[in-house]
């Protein structure tokens, strides 16, 4: 799986107008990758999301990834390029819909952190 992973990345720095491959390089990542394959798909991605600023497809797949596997800065990062990209599409529905879900996600996460320090400090 290593093998097909690290290929399938290659693919897509080869291909970056493959959008299709790139989708599918998210799956695979997402069933079958470690942590720092995770981080490295995260990275790769937000870096073809700044140069195809008109791609809602694969920022669609991404949304949907960090929502199941990110950690808060990357969510963070997500959040903030994503509220950017709203701004320039705003008939873009589905997107706003996946922006406010992790925009919750999020909001959860960081009280339960703030939870935690509180119970911490006792």
């Amino acid at each position: 799986m290593k093998d097909i992973i690290s290929g399938t990345a290659q693919w897509t720095q080869d291909h970056p107008a493959d959008k299709y491959v790139r989708a599918a390089y998210l799956g695979l990542v997402e069933r079958n990758g470690n942590v720092q394959r995770l981080e490295n798909c995260f990275l790769s991605t937000a870096r073809w999301l700044q140069d195809h600023p008109a791609d809602a497809y694969i920022r669609a797949n991404y949304l949907g990834l960090l929502k199941r596997k990110g950690a808060a800065e990357q969510m963070e990062y997500a959040l903030h390029s994503t509220a950017q990209w709203l701004s320039l599409h705003p008939k873009e529905i589905r997107l706003r819909n996946m922006y406010f879900h992790l925009l919750e996600r999020n909001k959860a996460h960081n009280k339960k952190l703030k939870q935690l320090k509180k119970l911490q400090n006792l």
